[in-house]
């Protein structure tokens, strides 16, 4: 129960040796203000990883070609591998479980993207409608491309909104033209990437761009969906058949990474988790071995301090003082020292964690303005900690600190009253 001369009597002993207490506590206030300021900062680099790669697909096989490191079939090595256009089909066809498949023709100009008096070299890809599931896109304006830009060979485009800004500044771009590889191209949409990765692009129908840029019906590389929840095993499994089935038509071995690169963002996804699982677990052990150090440190000082008392506790227990109310005394101080230098240190934690989100937020709003490709790159974002997480920090500072008072006061319960005085 409360009892009103036990805390008159803590904080008296407290207000005595105010410099002890105020190093005691600042301790553990930072142990606790680092541990919540590591975990703050283990999840914004995750929620900055997520947010960059929020765009891509994670259930994705890319493929691209490459030279051959291995003779094979009477051919020296060094041989480039250029996928074809039928190549695509011929995975579908082989492979079960393809979904959206899209290939791509990357545009290599000499001359830039022009408008008018503002121009700029870009990244100009032929692609398909499909193309959109693969690399999610948000069209801010106009529309995507279409079938009938595929059928009718149209020059038409969809730009990014950091080429359409840098190109056509304020002014409305849909429905301007401008000018790629030296033909005039109509744009129909504006669209923002939602992944922070890869360059600024400007996309045209592929059809077109075979047309007009790639006649030899060659192509850069594909990209295609596993349909479904598909294991790991299976995803690696759609990889290697990918492998095997083009190896037979472009005559290369097979297990010559280099004759083909593939990518599987699942893959990819999977490593992901587990680096930052482990982030995790390195922030975790470091924020708690430096609380430990604080309540350590609280621990030496009740036993110093008990030390010091010896004298007045053997009176209290020779005029009648429970080793109860001994332990109850040491115990209660040493708690209180925890929970307020824990809070204190909570707090200033997640006010720190505020004030990096507020002025990440100021500069997201500048970014946002900015022309430059790279501004918009997010590697922090919300680091925030689990109100959840803050309740159980608390939990365990109070069970901390009756720890770290209870030898002390274990100590001060055992000593005999006449040893005491002798002191």
């Amino acid at each position: 129960m409360f009892d009103a001369d036990r805390w008159r009597e803590v904080f008296g002993v407290l207000n005595r040796n105010r410099l002890r207490t105020l190093l005691t506590g600042f301790s553990v206030a930072w142990g606790i203000f680092i541990l919540i300021v590591l975990l703050g900062a283990g999840t914004g680099l995750e929620n900055g990883l997520r947010e960059n790669f929020k765009g891509e697909a994670m259930n994705a096989i890319s493929v691209y070609g490459g030279f051959t490191q291995k003779d094979h079939g009477g051919v020296a090595a060094g041989r480039e591998i250029r996928l074809a256009e039928g190549d695509p089909e011929l995975v579908r066809g082989r492979i079960r479980g393809v979904g959206h498949m899209a290939p791509v023709i990357e545009l290599n100009l000499e001359t830039p993207v022009r408008h008018g008096r503002e121009y700029g070299f870009f990244n100009v890809e032929a692609v398909c409608p499909e193309n959109r599931h693969i690399t999610r896109v948000e069209m801010i304006r106009g529309r995507y491309l279409n079938s009938v830009d595929m059928r009718e060979t149209r020059k038409t485009a969809v730009v990014d909104d950091e080429i359409a800004r840098a190109l056509f500044g304020k002014a409305e771009a849909v429905g301007q033209s401008l000018l790629i590889g030296g033909i005039p191209f109509t744009v129909v949409g504006v669209f923002k990437r939602l992944s922070s990765f890869g360059s600024r692009t400007i996309y045209i129908p592929f059809a077109t761009g075979q047309r007009l840029f790639q006649a030899d019906r060659k192509i850069s590389g594909f990209t295609y969906l596993v349909d479904g929840e598909t294991p790991l095993a299976k995803s690696r499994l759609m990889e290697a058949g990918t492998r095997v089935a083009l190896a037979s038509k472009h005559r290369f071995d097979p297990s010559d990474k280099a004759a083909l690169m593939t990518m599987n963002s699942q893959e990819e996804s999977i490593m992901i988790r587990k680096l930052f699982t482990a982030i995790r677990l390195f922030l975790w052990i470091t924020g708690i071995g430096t609380l430990i150090a604080g309540i350590v440190g609280i621990s030496n000082i009740m036993l110093i301090t008990v030390r010091e008392r010896t004298r007045e506790i053997g009176i209290r227990k020779a005029v009648g003082a429970t080793p109860a109310s001994v332990v109850g005394m040491v115990v209660t101080e040493a708690v209180l020292i925890t929970v307020a230098a824990g809070y204190t240190g909570l707090v200033a934690g997640v006010a720190t964690l505020e004030l990096v989100q507020w002025i990440m937020a100021v500069t997201s709003a500048k970014a946002a303005e900015s022309t430059d490709l790279l501004a918009n790159f997010t590697v922090f974002l919300n680091p925030t900690v689990d109100f959840g997480i803050a309740v159980k920090a608390l939990l365990l500072l109070s069970a901390a600190g009756v720890l770290a008072g209870f030898f002390p006061a274990r100590r001060a319960a055992l000593v005999k009253p006449i040893e005491a005085m002798r002191e």
